[in-house]
């Protein structure tokens, strides 16, 4: 049955939706039902375009789970490598390479420089080798997937992101007040996340939808300004500066952007500027919350991490917890200037812990932590594969432009989220939401003939 059917058909979505709910229930089971979750995933992904997204985005949840609430998976691990080439496979098999645009095809070239660039200068190239190829893999079975979808597949796919994100903040709620909810620090929240610092930058993705929706509006949606004050309050629950500071800015940092590389005017591209009303709304608003006490004793409260940092201001905040980073990164850029210490590597070698499969010896997981998303890349890759990657960085954002507000949002966030955590290019964690999402811009919108 063609995957268009499915918008004509109800019960079929109910079907897939009920499926999806099954494959959760499954992985918050015991261990063997949590291993059969897995499998599961892999032949849903293969069964359809639409379910490439969805498998992705469900792999991104399980391996960002609660592991209070989530139990252990022998299969885990290899799974989530499953998922992806069963994704890669079903998306080739529906004619992905027969129709793509110039835009994928860079994208496609970028991914080559950086295996190239592992086996001559990567200091330690098999995992470079991994990671890069790991890398150009996702990001190219989600970029054919989003292109070779109509307009409507697309509207009803963000839908279902949006509700699935939605679902993760409805579910973490009751987790106020139950200690798996903190289980990880102790009293910054996490919800069904595995992390604080998972929490927020996921909830910080939520609302810049809901702030694109906002600012796609002709007049002013006290529910949407309902709903992104909730976010706003579990991304400042999480103690995240980096998803705070994130939301915060990414309004301004998308009109900026739209400002420079758009044709057209504002008002036109964000319909909620032809209302004075609402500007004066929102300046009036900006100046009540300059001058409420309680909104700088949040910030306080963020920048301080709940008062468990000694620090004055947000640059303090930033020296202690990206200061060393930040420090072994110049080293290595000075020592290797042009070409980097290799795709995926850790500032310092010695610290990474690599896993390595029992069968063929191979490094299958070599997680690494990194701040600024350019300073890492001009470290792993150099100052040339920097330049590459800025070529692409504007493509990705003129084509957001191109594409519709909700884009331009969302890919303003991730960037922001990246300014303090590096994710972008690490798909087996964190950064495969962010390329669910950023790939949504590199490919065309595909529009119906009428």
């Amino acid at each position: 049955m063609q995957i268009t059917n499915n918008f004509n058909n109800k019960f079929n979505f109910l079907n897939q939706n009920f499926l999806i709910l099954i494959i959760i229930f499954l992985r918050y089971g015991n261990t063997y039902s949590a291993d059969l979750s897995y499998i599961f995933l892999i032949f849903f992904a293969i069964s359809g375009r639409l379910q490439i997204i969805q498998a992705l985005l469900l792999s991104w949840f399980f391996s960002m789970g609660n592991w209070m609430l989530m139990p252990d998976s022998n299969f885990a691990l290899v799974g989530r490598y499953l998922i992806i080439f069963a994704c890669f496979l079903s998306i080739i098999l529906r004619g992905g390479l027969i129709r793509v645009d110039r835009n994928i095809l860079y994208t496609f070239f970028l991914g080559i420089y950086f295996i190239v660039h592992s086996f001559v200068f990567s200091q330690i190239s098999s995992v470079s080798i991994l990671k890069s190829v790991n890398w150009i893999t996702v990001i190219l079975t989600l970029s054919m997937t989003w292109y070779s979808f109509t307009e409507q597949e697309r509207r009803y796919i963000y839908k279902w992101i949006t509700k699935f994100l939605e679902f993760i903040a409805i579910f973490s709620l009751p987790f106020l007040f139950f200690e798996a909810g903190y289980q990880k620090t102790g009293d910054n929240f996490q919800g069904i996340l595995s992390h604080p610092m998972v929490f927020g930058p996921t909830m910080a993705i939520l609302g810049s939808i809901y702030l694109s929706q906002l600012f796609n509006e002709r007049k002013l949606s006290f529910f949407l300004l309902f709903k992104l004050s909730i976010i706003f309050t579990l991304v400042s629950l999480s103690a995240s500066r980096t998803a705070f500071f994130a939301l915060s800015f990414v309004s301004l940092c998308s009109i900026i952007f739209v400002i420079i590389f758009s044709k057209y005017k504002i008002s036109s591209y964000l319909p909620i500027f032809k209302d004075i009303k609402i500007i004066l709304f929102a300046l009036i608003t900006a100046l009540l919350l300059f001058l409420d006490h309680q909104f700088f004793h949040l910030l306080e409260y963020i920048i301080t991490k709940s008062n468990k940092v000694d620090v004055s201001n947000l640059m303090e905040a930033y020296e202690i917890s990206r200061g060393r980073l930040f420090e072994s990164m110049i080293q290595n850029i000075r020592e290797n200037p042009f070409f980097g210490i290799g795709f995926g590597i850790a500032s310092d070698i010695q610290s990474m812990e690599i896993v390595y499969d029992p069968i063929f010896n191979l490094p299958i997981q070599a997680p690494v932590e990194k701040g600024v998303m350019f300073v890492a890349i001009i470290e792993e890759v150099g100052v040339i594969g920097f330049f590459l990657f800025c070529l692409w960085l504007k493509m990705i954002i003129s084509q957001a432009i191109h594409n519709g507000a909700i884009y331009i949002f969302v890919i303003m966030l991730i960037f922001l989220l990246n300014l303090a955590e590096a994710t972008l290019f690490s798909p087996g964690g964190m950064g495969l939401i962010n390329l669910i999402l950023l790939s949504s811009a590199v490919a065309k919108i595909k529009f119906e003939k009428k």
